[in-house]
Protein backbone atom coordinates (compact mmCIF):
# COMPACT_ATOMS: atom_id res chain seq x y z
CA UNK A 1 0.00 0.00 0.00
CA UNK A 2 2.69 2.65 0.85
CA UNK A 3 6.36 2.20 -0.59
CA UNK A 4 8.24 3.38 2.31
CA UNK A 5 11.75 4.19 0.76
CA UNK A 6 9.82 7.44 -1.18
CA UNK A 7 7.85 8.21 1.82
CA UNK A 8 11.69 8.29 3.73
CA UNK A 9 12.93 10.28 1.23
CA UNK A 10 10.41 12.80 0.88
CA UNK A 11 9.91 13.42 4.82
CA UNK A 12 13.76 13.09 5.83
CA UNK A 13 15.26 14.78 2.55
CA UNK A 14 18.97 13.82 2.74
CA UNK A 15 18.76 11.69 6.14
CA UNK A 16 17.23 8.41 4.52
CA UNK A 17 19.91 6.31 6.28
CA UNK A 18 19.77 7.79 9.60
CA UNK A 19 18.82 6.19 12.77
CA UNK A 20 15.76 9.53 13.16
CA UNK A 21 14.31 8.18 9.63
CA UNK A 22 14.46 4.60 10.25
CA UNK A 23 12.29 5.02 13.59
CA UNK A 24 9.96 7.73 11.97
CA UNK A 25 9.64 5.71 9.14
CA UNK A 26 8.81 1.88 11.00
CA UNK A 27 6.53 3.68 13.67
CA UNK A 28 4.32 4.88 10.76
CA UNK A 29 4.77 1.18 9.02
CA UNK A 30 3.85 -0.02 12.74
CA UNK A 31 0.45 2.02 12.39
CA UNK A 32 -0.08 1.77 8.90
CA UNK A 33 -0.12 -1.97 10.01
CA UNK A 34 -2.75 -1.04 13.01
CA UNK A 35 -5.11 0.56 10.60
CA UNK A 36 -5.40 -2.75 8.56
CA UNK A 37 -6.67 -4.34 11.60
CA UNK A 38 -9.42 -2.14 12.09
CA UNK A 39 -11.70 -3.08 9.83
CA UNK A 40 -14.49 -0.15 9.19
CA UNK A 41 -12.80 1.41 11.89
CA UNK A 42 -9.62 2.43 9.66
CA UNK A 43 -9.01 6.13 9.17
CA UNK A 44 -8.28 4.59 5.23
CA UNK A 45 -12.21 3.50 5.49
CA UNK A 46 -13.09 6.80 7.11
CA UNK A 47 -11.34 9.01 4.43
CA UNK A 48 -13.26 11.66 2.29
CA UNK A 49 -12.04 12.67 -1.06
CA UNK A 50 -12.07 16.21 -1.60
CA UNK A 51 -10.53 16.29 -5.07
CA UNK A 52 -8.02 14.53 -7.74
CA UNK A 53 -5.58 15.73 -10.07
CA UNK A 54 -4.14 13.29 -11.65
CA UNK A 55 -1.99 10.87 -9.41
CA UNK A 56 -3.02 13.40 -6.24
CA UNK A 57 -5.77 12.94 -4.10
CA UNK A 58 -6.78 15.26 -1.63
CA UNK A 59 -8.18 13.39 1.09
CA UNK A 60 -9.72 14.35 4.20
CA UNK A 61 -9.36 12.05 7.31
CA UNK A 62 -11.23 12.19 10.58
CA UNK A 63 -10.17 14.71 13.29
CA UNK A 64 -8.38 12.01 15.05
CA UNK A 65 -6.44 11.24 12.02
CA UNK A 66 -6.42 15.17 10.64
CA UNK A 67 -2.61 14.81 10.57
CA UNK A 68 -3.22 12.86 7.10
CA UNK A 69 -5.40 15.48 5.44
CA UNK A 70 -3.74 17.09 2.07
CA UNK A 71 -2.37 15.48 -1.21
CA UNK A 72 -1.77 11.96 -1.22
CA UNK A 73 -0.10 10.65 -4.40
CA UNK A 74 -0.01 7.57 -6.32
CA UNK A 75 1.78 5.20 -9.14
CA UNK A 76 2.37 2.49 -10.16
CA UNK A 77 5.41 0.78 -8.60
CA UNK A 78 6.35 -2.99 -9.39
CA UNK A 79 3.21 -3.35 -10.83
CA UNK A 80 1.09 -2.61 -7.77
CA UNK A 81 -0.69 0.93 -7.20
CA UNK A 82 1.28 2.50 -3.92
CA UNK A 83 1.28 5.48 -1.89
CA UNK A 84 4.36 7.44 -3.30
CA UNK A 85 4.16 10.32 -1.33
CA UNK A 86 1.41 11.84 1.87
CA UNK A 87 1.73 15.21 4.20
CA UNK A 88 4.52 15.21 5.89
CA UNK A 89 3.44 14.28 9.98
CA UNK A 90 4.07 16.81 12.51
CA UNK A 91 6.71 16.14 15.09
CA UNK A 92 6.90 14.12 16.96
CA UNK A 93 4.35 12.26 14.75
CA UNK A 94 1.01 11.12 16.46
CA UNK A 95 1.48 7.25 16.08
CA UNK A 96 4.80 6.92 17.94
CA UNK A 97 4.91 4.81 20.42
CA UNK A 98 4.44 6.31 23.60
CA UNK A 99 2.53 9.27 21.90
CA UNK A 100 -1.20 9.96 22.64
CA UNK A 101 -3.56 11.36 20.21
Amino acid sequence: FFDYDRLAQQWFPGQEHSDHCKQGIAAFRKAAERWASMGANSPICRLKIDGRNGPFFDLRFPAMYSYLNGLWKWELVGGNWKVVSIPTPPNPPPYEEGCSF
